[in-house]
């Protein structure tokens, strides 16, 4: 980048441009699809044959869904869906993430 700045006409006619003036640059992550993971937790709401929240998990790259009724919103349902519904299907999750709630603390 500091090689083209250095010869290209209109950057130079700008005048003192150095190293320090370039935008940062930012690593691209390579990740395969169903190596992470957002989960978070929906509701709740009126109750509906016992459930009152809704467990909706995405897949960052394929953007795949899975949701999971359930009655409480603690770590249990998210170990329950994934050993579940998850893991069956990808064996491995390399990352989770979530918002930190006090949910998925426990």
């Amino acid at each position: 980048m500091h090689r083209f700045v250095s010869k290209c006409d209109v950057c130079q006619r700008q005048g003192n441009i150095s190293k320090r003036n370039e935008m940062p640059q930012n690593f691209i992550l390579e990740v395969e699809v169903f190596d992470v993971w957002g989960v978070d937790f929906m509701g709740p709401f009126p109750s509906s044959y016992g459930n009152q929240y809704i467990l909706v998990a995405v897949d960052y790259v394929s953007k795949w869904v899975e949701a999971l009724a359930s009655p409480t919103n603690d770590a249990k349902v998210v170990m329950k869906m994934f050993k579940s519904v998850i893991f069956p299907c990808v064996l491995v999750c390399q990352e989770l993430l979530s918002a930190m709630e006090v949910s998925f603390h426990q």
